[in-house]
């Protein structure tokens, strides 16, 4: 499954992991997540992420991601 909508802003965890929060930022290879904790800068590839979207969760491999983010968005419109 890939995913071609904005990512900031969207509720995030990442699988077999702690980690929570909201993204804040994004590039080709990272997601940075604000979490209660303070911001974190995961890998996209390698770990497995539940987003909370608006049209429902979505469980997704982050190698799914791993595209730049306005070409991915791009890819959404075409």
């Amino acid at each position: 499954m890939t995913y071609t909508g904005e990512l900031i802003g969207m509720p995030i965890s990442v699988t077999h992991s702690k980690i929570s929060g909201t993204i804040i930022d994004e590039t080709e290879y990272t997601i940075t997540i604000k979490t209660t904790q303070g911001e974190r800068l995961i890998q996209k590839k390698g770990h497995i992420f539940n987003l909370k979207t608006p049209n429902g969760d979505i469980t997704i491999q982050g190698k799914n991601l791993a595209h730049k983010p306005h070409e991915r968005i791009k890819g959404n419109k075409e």
